[in-house]
């Protein structure tokens, strides 16, 4: 005999409509069932796929019910009905697809499915949301998110989120985001944010930011920030800032802040661009702002040139060096 996997829900003390007992495993029979095409009068599902099974309890126990096929009648609303049926098992809908997707069961379409690697059995799926992982990685999402992670890896997502991983990283992400990152890596992030890490970096975001780095570097930011960053460096960001780095850079920034550094170049800026960098490096500030550069004379001492902008011809928004004489001049 050909059977079909049918799903629906009850409360939580396994009553339906017109207080109608489920037991809790084992078959099931409608005494005044009717083969008719019109709902009642039989036990009454959804075919995998078809809409949801919180039709009726969406906060419910979800039951995954084994019908024979030739007794399946279709009704209204995508819901069918049926005379008997096996109780498969009882719980939420991570937990029937879980089964259903090790029993090789086609869940395309499920309601609420959260499809996942057989390697890993430490994750929570929400609604159409699909998680991919390696061995011994813990995975959670909200719904329509999809999770893929390598090995030993902890992934967190809210809905609507876009999470990938190597090995050994940790993702934390609000609703609306996407989170990309290598090994060994921890990417943290508000929602609709977008955070992109080479292996062993540290990125943390507010809200609708956007975080990019190489390898070992560490990105800290606040809302709608855009860090951008080489290998090796450490970028820190208040609200609304923009830091862009090559390798090697430290830049700290406050509110409403941008920065804009070469290579082995130190900046730090607090409210309406303050900027201070190392030798060698270049600066660029708009109104109100305050450049500081280190640079070697013609003895080599270390000496500090400062300049304004909006004085001694220092322009807004204009890229600026230090000669040996301490003197700006554009680049």
């Amino acid at each position: 005999m050909k059977y079909e996997y049918i799903i629906r829900t009850v409360k939580e003390d396994f009553t339906s409509y017109n207080n109608f007992q489920w037991p809790k495993s084992g078959q099931v029979k409608a005494d005044d069932f009717k083969p008719t095409s019109e709902c009642g009068n039989g036990l009454h599902g959804l075919r995998i796929g078809q809409q949801k099974p919180g039709v009726w309890y969406d906060d419910g126990i979800v039951l995954l019910l084994q019908v024979p096929a030739s007794t399946i009648i279709d009704l209204n609303n995508n819901k069918c009905k049926f005379p008997e049926c096996k109780i498969v098992m009882s719980g939420n809908m991570n937990e029937i697809t879980n089964y259903l997707y090790k029993k090789n069961i086609n869940i395309e379409g499920l309601y609420r499915r959260s499809q996942l690697s057989n390697k890993s059995e430490k994750w929570i799926g929400g609604n159409w949301s699909t998680l991919t992982a390696g061995y011994d990685s813990t995975l959670t999402a909200g719904d329509n998110s999809k999770l893929t992670a390598g090995d030993n890896s902890k992934l967190t997502a809210g809905d609507y989120s876009i999470l990938t991983a190597g090995d050994y990283s940790i993702l934390t992400a609000g609703d609306g985001s996407k989170l990309t990152a290598s090994d060994y890596s921890t990417l943290t992030a508000g929602y609709g944010s977008t955070l992109t890490a080479g292996s062993d970096s540290i990125l943390t975001a507010g809200h609708f930011s956007t975080l990019t780095a190489g390898n070992d570097s560490t990105l800290t930011a606040g809302d709608y920030s855009t860090l951008t960053a080489g290998s090796d460096s450490t970028l820190t960001a208040g609200y609304n800032s923009t830091l862009t780095a090559g390798d090697n850079s430290t830049l700290t920034a406050g509110d409403n802040s941008a920065l804009t550094a070469g290579d082995d170049s130190t900046l730090t800026a607090g409210d309406d661009s303050t900027l201070t960098a190392g030798d060698n490096s270049t600066l660029t500030a708009g109104d109100n702002s305050r450049l500081s550069c280190e640079f070697r004379d013609d003895d080599g001492k270390i000496k500090l040139a400062t300049a304004y902008v909006g004085e001694n011809d220092i322009k807004p928004n204009q890229a600026y060096k230090v000669n040996n004489k301490g003197e700006f001049y554009k680049v």
